[in-house]
Formats: structure tokens, C-alpha cells, sequence
């Protein structure tokens, strides 16, 4: 591997844990999310391996940010994205993992309540 390879993928590395942190995901919420041991992420940190780019658009999905930025820096897109609280990303990462057809009644019902209140507020 070229040496300017392996900077590119350590920014890579830096990018992910930089989101890690900016939102608050621990090491074994993302080792669990992706189906891997908490020990891979931790050979990922110390550069023993590279293994995350098998994972990159699963990491993208769960940060909730675009795959270009991860492997670019590619900023499109990516600073709305920063602004979500906590709870906000939670429930995000929450829907995303109901199937379709819970996914679409939550919708239905969370646009119900969205405009109930605005009906309501005037």
C-alpha cells in the first residue's frame, strides 16, 4: 500500500471517529450496529486494520452523513446534518430501522401530530 493511500484512509478513520464523538456514539453502539466486536473498532483506531471500508456505507448510514464526506471530506450536504441534537438522531437512526410499513404509519401519524399542533397553535 502506497503511503499516500494510507493517509487518505487515516483521514477516512479521523472523519468517522470525529462524527463518533461530535454526536455522541460510543465504540460499542457502532460495533454493535454494524455486527462487528468491539475489538475490530479498536484494531480500526490503532491502524491494525482498514476493515471499516467493507462497513463505509453502513458508518455513513449511522452517522447520518453523506458516504462522499466520509471518504472525501466532501462538506454537501453534511452541515445540516451536524445540527440534530441527540434525540433527534436517535429517533432518525430509530425510524431507519422499522420496516417499511412502520416506517410509513409513523409518518403518517408524526405529520398527524405536526400539523394538530400547528392547527391548534393558531
Amino acid at each position: 500500500m502506497t503511503r499516500k493511500l494510507e493517509e487518505i484512509d487515516n483521514r477516512i478513520l479521523v472523519r468517522i471517529l470525529k462524527q463518533m464523538e461530535a454526536k455522541g456514539i460510543r465504540q460499542r453502539d457502532m460495533a454493535l450496529h454494524l455486527g462487528i466486536t468491539n475489538s475490530s473498532l479498536t484494531q480500526w483506531k490503532s491502524g491494525r486494520t482498514r476493515s471499516y471500508m467493507n462497513y463505509i456505507d453502513e458508518i455513513a448510514n449511522y452517522l447520518g452523513v453523506e458516504k462522499e464526506y466520509l471518504l472525501h471530506g466532501n462538506d454537501n450536504g453534511y452541515e445540516s446534518v451536524t445540527s440534530f441534537t441527540q434525540k433527534e438522531l436517535s429517533l432518525i437512526f430509530g425510524i431507519r430501522t422499522l420496516p417499511r410499513e412502520q416506517t410509513e404509519l409513523f409518518y403518517d401519524a408524526a405529520f398527524a401530530f405536526l400539523e394538530a399542533c400547528r392547527t391548534n397553535g393558531k
